[in-house]
């Protein structure tokens, strides 16, 4: 915690001016910034690095974060090398690494890491694990799909392991089990229920 003197604190107590809070606010972010003791529980976060500690709530408008907990918040952009998101509202950016446990994922790239649960609505897929879950449209690059439901987007390589495809576009890659609805293949051809990429 960052440690106010007296006259500070007087200041606070009778007037403040939103300069002052601005000022006080951005050097609580400079002292505290990466302590594997940080406890973020609400305000806006504008940019610098996360080193460790456990994120509550708020809103993170960008920056890197290197590891820790995420609980709750709103995370607009920024990079994220690893750790564990437990719940929140992701809105774009760049994830690099760690686990998702559930959540809104709206829009970004993810690179590598595991999925377990939530609903991703759009953004590119390159690597990694996905283990449960609602994909509504997007791009899947190359991974391994464990479960869940598929509505729509691209799929251009990987491993499919079980869940329901209910349409979209199947361009390469192994199909092991599951449901397919219908979709399409690379060359645009149509492909009923029942009728699976293993049967092309």
């Amino acid at each position: 915690m960052v440690k106010v003197n007296k006259k500070t604190y007087k200041t606070m107590k009778t007037h403040i001016t939103m300069k002052t809070y601005k000022s006080l606010q951005e050097e609580i972010q400079r002292v505290n910034r990466g302590k594997s003791s940080e406890v973020w529980k609400g305000g806006t976060w504008e940019g610098g690095t996360w080193r460790k500690g456990t994120w509550k709530d708020g809103t993170w408008k960008t920056g890197t974060w290197v590891d820790g907990t995420w609980r709750k918040g709103t995370w607009k952009d920024g990079t994220w090398k690893t750790g564990t998101w437990v719940d929140g509202d992701w809105r774009n950016g760049t994830w690099k690494g760690g686990t998702w446990k559930t959540g809104i994922w709206k829009n970004g790239t993810w690179m590598k890491g595991k999925w377990e649960n939530g609903v991703w609505v759009k953004g590119t897929w390159e690597d990694g694990t996905w283990r449960t879950g609602y994909w509504e449209s997007g791009t899947w690059k190359s991974g391994i799909w464990k479960n869940g439901d598929w509505y729509r987007g691209t799929w251009e390589d990987g491993t499919w392991k079980s869940g329901t495809w209910w349409k979209g576009t199947w361009l390469k890659g192994t199909w092991e089990g599951g449901i397919w609805k219908e979709g399409y293949d690379k060359d645009g051809n149509f492909h009923k229920a029942g009728d699976s990429p293993d049967k092309w």
